[in-house]
């Protein structure tokens, strides 16, 4: 074989290399997303216990809890947004 043609070869599993090495990356942030969809998930069932809970006691005191909750939720699902549009861009 030609130095050309192993040259061209090295050059070729670099490139696999630096792909498989992208790909793996891609899983983890993709792993992480689903976590983090996970974490909603159980943030918005929180939430709906919360309300529930509000609605069947009638108590002003429980007010404060689910603004916050409802906060807890809305942060969790922008952090959510943002990785998603990170991971499409790096697409």
């Amino acid at each position: 074989m030609s130095a050309c043609g192993k040259s061209r070869i090295e050059d070729l599993e670099n490139e696999l290399e630096e792909a498989q090495s992208t790909l793996e990356n891609i899983e983890s942030e993709f792993d992480d997303v689903l976590s983090e969809m996970k974490d909603l998930e159980s943030a918005i069932d929180d939430l709906m216990y919360e309300i529930d809970d509000f609605y069947y006691e009638n108590c002003k005191d429980n007010v404060p809890d689910v603004e916050s909750a409802a906060d807890c939720v809305e942060s969790a699902f922008d952090d959510l947004e943002s990785e998603i549009d990170d991971i499409e861009y790096e697409l």
